[in-house]
């Protein structure tokens, strides 16, 4: 099983470039990007553990760093997300489409479920980057859950058109969400 540690960190205006080669000296080995549209100022950086021990133990960060990050970072805007990986192969790329979703309740989840691994296990059949996770501590409003959908390009993001088969199950789960939200990544180099 692995986990994700995530953060978003909203930067103040011309800040985010700067804190670019801190945050890579600041959490050794994490993937940084950026978000793609008018948020040019949010940064998200994760790390894939094998273990929560393993994830425990690396949250020790630099402090020194860290009190450089602190005057550039609007405050109160770090937010820490653990995820669990639950469906399908896990992508590192350079584009990511990100679908969040709040279920209304852990029971709308579970009527779900099902058809939710069906269309995971269809579009990985048929060559789509698509990765389910499950975020670890409960969240505000019900259990909340992602799937990750990478692309190599800009380019293959906009021309990517939906699986027909994946519509199947889209009223069904449409049904059982409080809250979706969707938003576009970009390796930063």
């Amino acid at each position: 099983m692995k986990y994700r540690s995530a953060l978003t960190i909203h930067f103040k205006p011309g800040q985010s470039r700067l804190a670019i080669p801190l945050l890579r000296d600041l959490w050794n080995g994490a993937k940084i990007m950026r978000r793609v549209g008018k948020e040019t100022a949010l940064i998200g950086m994760y790390k894939d553990f094998e273990t929560l021990e393993e994830m425990t133990s690396s949250s020790q960060g630099d402090t020194k760093i860290a009190d450089q990050l602190d005057p550039m970072i609007i405050d109160g805007s770090v937010t820490h997300h653990v995820w669990q990986h639950k469906l399908n192969d896990f992508h590192h790329s350079n584009v990511r489409k990100i679908v969040t979703m709040t279920f209304q309740n852990p029971l709308a989840f579970k009527e779900v479920e099902n058809a939710i691994e069906e269309n995971m296990r269809v579009a990985q059949e048929k060559g789509k980057k698509i990765t389910f996770w499950r975020k670890l501590f409960e969240s505000p409003g019900g259990p909340k859950f992602i799937v990750s959908h990478d692309f190599d390009s800009l380019d293959e993001y906009a021309e990517d058109t939906p699986l027909p088969e994946l519509k199947n199950h889209h009223m069904l789960i449409g049904s059982r969400v409080a809250h979706a939200e969707e938003s576009v990544w970009i390796k930063v180099e």
